[in-house]
């Protein structure tokens, strides 16, 4: 085990780094290390980490920790506090420490390579991503002792007589030290024993002017004494030739260059940038474009991208301002940015105006006529923005914001470029690139699905995307589909996205946007990490939040505008998975428990009442309590909400359990079994029912479990699991009854009656529709109800030829569901009664009731019912002779059993278009699609269909001279539709007796040859 602080806090296990997620987590550890080997009190890290909580929470996360560390006995406790062990060897800073000692007593170049091998040891800041007062504090020595240990090591260069090889290396060393003279002193000796003399007092020179900015003092002895050597010639400690003389510089200021370098790795926004294009085309009357996006979505690196690209095209040069408008510093204002751009443009100190109105004049003037082009990044507002517009048509402005700017639009005319997050493949592109960058990463890596995993989990927001690439690029041996793996832990995917500072710590960059929001707002987005769903509509928002939905419209415009929500829909909002997260951590940290249950109580209210009032509209015959609609809402507008609210719906039964809510649960499996049947949604269904059949056990609800039992039926019966889907409709079927749920009882019957009959067990289906026809006439409203059991009855009676009978029941039935205006129920008994027309050569209108069958099939969306319908349009156009017309019904009806994974559909598809391959005497299709059928169903429940393509073949092959064929396959088609009690097992009788008796004649005629 090692552990190291030299940079972000991680673990090294043989070899493999791994981060210490979770804030607490990594706090703790961090306490611990700082500490060494000795006993640190409970108070003491109680203190440092909550302040005045009980210290009963440290034990927990100790205990934690343990786990992570993965050696109870590296952390011991006793009377004195808590003690970790680190032996020398196992932590970064102490072989920091041991290396650097070593090299005070070594020779330059023993020192110079110990040096460097302490110094390499760091991956960034001390303790990056730790706040702590003891940590920083120790984090602050470390930082110093790393920059003595560089001064040493370029003390040890210069000695090594390696002055020309370190003169660039000290540069940065300087820049990033300005306030340290010794390394000052040390870049002067380096560039003055290179002969570079002048650069040895440009550096001076800015040394100087960084002390006197900063410090407001001069140079000390040694720098001062530094400079006076090269002035004079002399040596810095070794003999040099003379000075060469400084070169002389032109009065005429050089332009402004001031453009910060672009991102490396920036890939796609095509079309961003050719917006931004329109600044340059000489008919555009565009002079500012402002770039506007959330945090992280790479509005600067957009910006500063197409500045470059186009930078020689204003020769006057170009001006940066960075505003600060969102970020931990208070924001720059623009007086400020305008002193500074006064400077850059000539204006002495002494002559900028005082007044912030004068400098603007100032800057107007200075800037007319000139082609500057001018990036103001992270804007504010728009009044940020205003005083920093040139008046001249020949300057071009790009401003960035996470505020949408609506006031430059509306009042100057800016064109704004919504910057919205990445696409999954420029995600994949702009990670791929990253890691292939300087990357020596193995082969093996670049697994592309787990590549397109971690795009996904960072939300195609780049800032994301750069810091997991950093994450992998660091840490040696880490795997991408690692990192998908840390990521995977929804609560800890902000502390694994940490860069280490306040520039790349998404967190940090999304507390900038939140901390500027109105206290409604505010509160607002925090109630997004607490909905289950990925985006919900505005009245979910409003029970979220207990309040009107005028007051919530302007809450979440004012998150809009601030690019922490996205707009996905006509009044439909929704965070990426990132800003959930956060938004989630501000609720916990914000809210009381008892706050947040209490709102997520309100939005399941809410959603139960939605979904029984659109579950209504589309069925209201299921509606056990009559919800009030306004509006006169349509079978589109309740499918579609139902559609829009899917997710959310369900994802939110998880969090209704937890806080006791197990009547959502229950509730919703009822509401919303017919929905997730006819939608398709049978995965949905399965995980839903089990759900609420388990909480309905848990709460000894026998009504909610009975329903949850029918609904899960469904799902196997449609899975056509036949045999499981009676079982459970049985048991639901007792529980309704026995708890004298006569509603619930009549409809369980019902679905009884269709298992038993696809079971071949009819008189038992008879006697469940007419029991279910029964209960509902004891009720009302239910009555209403009874059109499904008189239609299914109606079928059954078809089946067995009884058509009158059939054709009086489907009557009734259809007549009902038009009076009710039930789509489905229209549509079901319109296609049973086509059938029944069919079946009485009245074939014009049974061509008529198929076709609106049809259409109302496709209004309900209702897609097996569709399927259905189409095979008996083909077999009315297959008895009107009109064989094309039938094969296209049927094609269509094989193509949406293929779709929505019926074989029942498709068997019947099948049978349908080899019957009318048949009546053209193309007998060889027929039997091979015959075939076709009866590959597909072999299982039980579909005896009524593999009785079908028996017969066919049985025609097929009595057509085809193959009577011994036609005779087996008769027998098979006649024992399948006895048993079913179908009105085809008559005929099928005759047709086996006719086939046995060719077969017997050929049979005789060969032995009487013989």
């Amino acid at each position: 085990m090692r552990f190291e602080v030299l940079g972000p806090l991680h673990l090294s296990r043989d070899g493999r780094r791994s981060p210490v997620t979770g804030t607490l987590r990594r706090n703790l550890l961090a306490l611990l290390l700082v500490h060494a080997n000795r006993p640190v009190s409970a108070e003491a890290l109680t203190e440092s980490l909550w302040g005045e909580e009980a210290s009963v929470r440290l034990h927990t996360h100790v205990h934690r920790l343990r786990s992570v560390l993965e050696d109870p006995d590296r952390i011991s406790w006793d009377q004195s506090g808590y003690r970790l062990r680190v032996d020398p060897d196992e932590c970064d800073a102490a072989r920091f420490e041991e290396l650097v000692r070593e090299a005070a007593d070594a020779a330059p170049d023993q020192a110079s390579a110990l040096l460097r091998e302490a110094l390499d040891l760091w991956r960034g800041p001390a303790y990056a991503g730790v706040e702590l007062l003891e940590v920083t504090e120790e984090a602050a020595r470390l930082e110093e002792r790393r920059a003595d240990a560089t001064e040493a090591l370029y003390a040890a260069e210069l000695g090594r007589g390696r002055h020309a090889e370190v003169a660039g290396e000290l540069g940065e060393a300087a820049r990033r030290h300005p306030l340290r003279e010794r390394m000052h002193v040390l870049l002067m000796t380096a560039l003055h024993r290179s002969g570079r003399s002048a650069d040895a007092l440009a550096a001076y020179r800015d040394a100087r002017e960084v002390l006197a900015t900063e410090l407001g003092l001069d140079p000390g002895p040694e720098l001062r004494a530094a400079e006076q050597a090269v002035l004079d010639g002399r040596p810095l400690g070794v003999q040099l030739a003379p000075p060469t003389h400084p070169r002389s510089r032109s009065l005429a200021p050089a332009p402004p260059a001031q453009l910060p370098h672009a991102p490396a790795g920036f890939v796609g926004r095509t079309a961003h940038l050719s917006a931004l294009g329109g600044l340059l085309r000489e008919t555009s009357p565009l002079l500012v474009a402002a770039v506007v996006g959330g945090g992280g979505v790479g509005k600067t690196a957009l910006a500063l991208t197409w500045s470059h690209q186009v930078k020689d095209r204003f020769p006057d040069g170009q001006l940066y301002a960075d505003l600060r408008g969102f970020g931990p510093d208070e924001a720059r204002s623009s007086a400020e940015v305008l002193a500074g751009f006064l400077r850059t443009l000539g204006v002495d100190g002494n002559s900028i105006p005082e007044d912030a109105a004068e400098r603007a004049a100032r800057f107007r003037t200075l800037t007319e006529g000139r082609r500057l082009l001018i990036v103001l990044d992270n804007a504010r507002s728009a009044q940020h923005v205003r005083p920093l517009l040139p008046g001249s048509e020949t300057c071009r402005v790009v401003v960035t914001s996470r505020d949408s700017l609506s006031g430059l639009v509306a009042k100057e005319g800016v064109h704004r470029i919504d910057l919205a997050r990445m696409t999954g493949s420029e995600s994949v592109q702009l990670l791929t690139s990253l890691l292939e960058d300087g990357s020596e990463r193995p082969e093996h890596d670049s697994d592309p699905d787990a590549i397109s995993e971690l795009a996904a989990m960072c939300a195609g927001v780049p800032l994301a995307l750069r810091i997991a690439a950093e994450r992998l690029r660091e840490t040696a041996g880490h795997r991408v589909i690692d990192l998908v793996t840390d990521l995977a832990d929804h609560a800890a995917r902000l502390d694994v996205l940490d860069g280490g500072d306040e520039e790349t710590s998404l967190r940090a960059v999304f507390d900038a946007s939140y901390r500027f929001l109105p206290v409604g707002a505010g509160r607002v987005f925090r109630l997004f990490g607490i909905h289950p769903g990925p985006d919900c509509d505005l009245a979910a928002l409003a029970a979220l939040a207990g309040e009107g939905l005028s007051l919530t419209r302007r809450h979440v415009q004012a998150l809009v505008r601030a690019n922490l929500v996205e707009e996905c829909g006509p009044r439909r909002f929704g965070l990426h998975d990132l800003l959930w997260t956060y938004a989630a951590e501000l609720a916990d940290a914000a809210d009381s428990p008892e706050e947040r249950a209490d709102a997520l109580g309100r939005l399941l209210d809410h959603y139960l009442t939605e979904a029984n009032r659109a579950s209504t509209i589309i069925f209201p015959e299921e509606a056990e309590t009559v919800a009030s609609t306004t509006g006169r809402p349509t079978y589109a507008d309740g499918m579609r909400w139902l559609d829009s609210e899917r997710a959310g719906l369900l994802r939110a039964c998880g969090p209704a359990v937890e806080i006791g809510r197990g009547d959502y649960v229950t509730g919703l499996s009822a509401i919303l079994t017919w929905y997730l049947d006819v939608a398709g949604y049978l995965d949905d269904a399965r995980a839903l029912h089990e759900q609420a059949l388990e909480v309905a056990r848990e709460a000894r609800d026998p009504v909610a479990a009975g329903t949850a039992l029918r609904g899960a039926g469904l799902v196997h019966f449609r899975a056509r699991r036949y045999a499981e889907s009676t079982r459970l409709t049985e048991r639901a079927l007792t529980l309704h009854q026995e708890a004298g749920a006569t509603i619930q009882a009549a409809t369980t019957l019902n679905c009884l009656g269709v298992l038993y009959g696809f079971s071949g067990r009819t008189e038992e289906s008879e006697r469940a529709f007419v029991g279910s026809i029964d209960l509902y006439q004891e009720i009302e409203p239910g009555w209403l109800m009874a059109y499904r059991p008189l239609t299914s009855l109606g079928l059954l009676h078809r089946r067995r030829g009884n058509l009158e009978e059939a054709e009086g029941l489907l009557q009734e039935a259809y007549a009902r569901a038009v009076d009710a205006g039930l789509l489905v129920g229209q549509a079901h008994a319109a296609y049973g009664l086509a059938g029944v027309h069919r079946d009485r050569d009245r074939l014009g209108v049974a061509l008529e009731l198929a076709r609106r069958a049809l259409d109302l099939a496709q209004q309900a969306r209702f897609r097996l019912l569709e399927g259905l319908c189409l095979v008996r349009l083909g077999s009315i156009w297959t008895r009107l002779l009109d064989h094309g017309e039938a094969h296209r019904g049927y094609q269509r009806a094989l193509e949406i059993g293929t779709s929505i994974g019926s074989r029942q559909l498709r068997a019947q598809a099948l049978n349908g278009d080899a019957e009318t391959y048949v009546a053209e005497r193309l007998d060889r299709q027929a039997a091979a699609t015959f075939r076709e059928s009866l590959e597909i169903t072999g299982y039980r429940g579909a005896e009524y269909e593999r009785a079908r393509a028996h017969a066919g073949l049985g025609a097929a092959s009595t057509n085809l001279g193959e009577t011994v064929a036609a005779a087996e396959h008769w027998q098979e088609a006649y024992a399948l539709f006895r048993r079913l009690d179908a009105v085809e097992a008559d005929a099928a009788q005759v047709e086996l007796a006719e086939a046995r008796s060719r077969s017997a004649v050929i049979i005789a005629s060969g032995s009487s040859a013989e």
